[in-house]
């Protein structure tokens, strides 16, 4: 379905176009404020700190934008991050941390709900180089497998500034190719490439430096996982780590109130998602023990 919808974006765009963003677009909003829940949540029992009503035992409806959306050019760059050619259809889109909206979610209080995992591309596909020194950037995602948000409807939101650093652009959702184009948001079905989001608000983080496979005391970090909701709108967990000793390194994420099947690299199994990653001294780089070249 997404697919459909940049396709369908891309057919009607214009071939050119001013650079940069709209003239008329006014100041990026500050990284205080807050992201937009885009895609739909479950969260595994109360206590998150995020500004959405999520009530229990049912999906809260869907919050349509407060603004009207704002013509983006047609640009196609190479993005400064990591990544490949990165192209935006002209159109008006919805822009993130400029409106405000909210897509469904619920508290569930019964622990035990279905999820699978996914960790960080620069970990799990070994895409980003892993230095001493340099920030390592550690997200974990929890999807539901329940089918539970399987039929709830949110946004699907992308990058809008290819050329800007990811950090630094701003993020919408199309709605249309005129100004006068009404709100449509995206069904979810389990289908889909992308299910729905659930956060476990008592999850924990450990990340251990590894001495001959024993972990070496005391570990790098061990505490509460912390959450977020990332430029795109989805329930992130996230974790800034800068070691100063190559080695190998074991990241393990403990979600006491979920289910944890399959995950896209590592072992998961029950109530914990582990990896382990290599970080490399000087300027060579690492990649998780057994990713693929």
């Amino acid at each position: 379905m997404w697919l459909t919808l940049i396709a369908s974006a891309v057919a009607v765009a214009a071939p050119g176009g001013s650079k940069g963003p709209p003239a008329d677009k006014g100041n990026k909003p500050t990284s205080e404020v807050s992201n937009n829940l885009s895609v739909p949540a479950i969260l595994a029992g109360a206590g998150s700190k995020f500004a959405i009503n999520c009530p229990a035992g049912t999906f809260s409806g869907l919050v349509p934008p407060t603004k009207d959306p704002v013509l983006y050019p047609y640009e196609c760059a190479p993005p400064k991050d990591e990544g490949g050619l990165i192209c935006v259809a002209e159109g008006y889109y919805y822009v993130q941390r400029d409106a405000v909206w909210q897509a469904p979610c619920m508290t569930e209080s019964q622990p035990g709900i279905a999820v699978s995992g996914k960790w960080g591309d620069n970990l799990a596909g070994g895409s980003a180089s892993l230095k001493v020194g340099s920030p390592i950037r550690v997200e974990f995602l929890l999807l539901d497998a329940s089918g539970t948000s399987g039929d709830k409807a949110g946004y699907f939101v992308i990058k809008l500034e290819p050329s800007e650093l990811d950090r630094e652009s701003d993020y919408g959702h199309l709605a249309g190719v005129t100004p006068e184009t009404v709100f449509t948001p995206i069904e979810y079905t389990v289908s889909d490439t992308f299910p729905g989001i659930v956060f476990d608000p008592s999850a924990t983080l450990r990340i251990e430096r590894l001495d001959n496979g024993v972990p070496v005391s005391p570990a790098v970090y061990n505490g509460i996982a912390s959450g977020e909701i990332n430029a795109t709108g989805k329930i992130v967990y996230g974790y800034n780590l800068k070691v100063q000793v190559a080695g190998t390194y074991r990241i393990t994420y403990s979600f006491p109130r979920v289910t944890l099947g399959a995950c896209n690299a590592g072992t998961c199994s029950v109530h914990d998602a582990v990896l382990e990653i290599l970080v490399a001294g000087g300027g060579g780089g690492g990649k998780p023990p057994g990713a693929g070249e």
